[in-house]
């Protein structure tokens, strides 16, 4: 007995593979097989492998399209209200006063308003202003008039020859005036200006008492024109009117009803003291013999004498 195996085995495995950007894959096994006393298997593999892949590639850019839905609310103006402009019109008359009075008359002013005017607007989105609106109100403030510290007597000065002078008119009020708004319209103690923006003032003209001819001193010219005047008003049946009195100033005095003829009844109305003397007329006024005899008195008593004009004005006329 005799057994014999014999047995082939052969194994190929053939593989070929190409890869590109196609690829293709075929996977193929042959197998062959015999089996007898004698067996004799042949094993016989054969592989083609062929791997083709085809791949299109797309750039692909992410691609975020961002829509912001925006909740904008309404816009909502702020009105807001603001002082535009401010100014005082006035109304006033001139006054006469010595060079020895301690006060101007508040009476010189007459009338005093306040004009403030008001605009209200807006700021825009686009950051413009838009006008709304302009409203004015007034405020009548005459009672609280004055002139502060300057008095005649500060005032006068014997080398301004035209005897005229420009006094600031100012808010004498204790308190500062404000609006509903709690603004400051007027500071106590402000010069108040008008429209043009320009310093109110009360115009005033001060003197030396008992100077008729204007010449700031006080002698016996002055008597000679009280009494000259005097008699022309008695004899002739003028008025004072039609009657020069100061006849030395004709580059001031232009008239018996200038300014400044009155200024000079004003002066040698010398035994008339009043409150409001400084803003009678002459045509009010009776300059006469008793006027010429105090001037006169009163050039004589200044000779020599240390008294200031008003104590010796006192002493002239027995009011000391």
């Amino acid at each position: 007995s005799t057994s014999s195996t014999s047995t082939s085995s052969t194994s190929s495995t053939s593989t070929s593979s190409t890869s590109s950007t196609s690829t293709s894959s075929t996977s193929s096994t042959s197998t062959s097989s015999t089996s007898s006393t004698s067996t004799s298997s042949t094993t016989s593999t054969s592989t083609s492998s062929t791997s083709s892949t085809s791949i299109t590639s797309i750039d692909s850019t992410t691609s975020t399209e961002s829509t912001t839905t925006s909740s904008t609310e309404p816009f909502v103006p702020v009105v807001t209200t603001t002082i535009k402009n401010t100014y005082v019109e006035v109304k006033s008359t001139y006054g006469f006063y010595l060079d020895t009075d301690d006060a101007f008359y508040k009476n010189q002013i007459t009338e005093a308003i306040l004009h403030v005017t008001y605009e209200s607007g807006y700021t825009g989105p686009d950051g413009e202003y838009n006008f709304v609106s302009s409203t004015e109100s007034t405020f009548d403030i005459t009672d609280d008039i004055g002139f502060g510290d300057a008095t005649p007597m500060t005032t006068y000065d014997e080398t301004n020859k035209t005897f005229r002078y420009f006094i600031d008119v100012k808010y004498a009020a204790s308190e500062d005036l404000k609006d509903e708004y709690g603004n400051v319209l007027l500071a106590s103690g402000d010069v108040i200006k008008d429209v043009e923006n320009e310093n109110v003032t009360a115009e005033v003209y001060i003197g030396v008492k008992g100077d008729i001819n204007l010449d700031n001193e006080v002698d016996a010219a002055d008597a000679s024109q009280a009494l000259e005047y005097y008699a022309s008003v008695m004899s002739d049946g003028k008025s004072s009117d039609e009657i020069i009195l100061s006849q030395t100033r004709d580059d001031l005095v232009t008239s018996p009803t200038s300014i400044y003829d009155n200024f000079a009844a004003f002066l040698g109305d010398v035994d008339v003291v009043s409150a409001n003397n400084g803003i009678v007329a002459k045509s009010e006024r009776v300059i006469d013999s008793s006027d010429a005899s105090n001037i006169l008195k009163y050039y004589g008593e200044s000779y020599g004498s240390d008294l200031s004009h008003k104590e010796l004005w006192n002493k002239v006329l027995g009011s000391e």
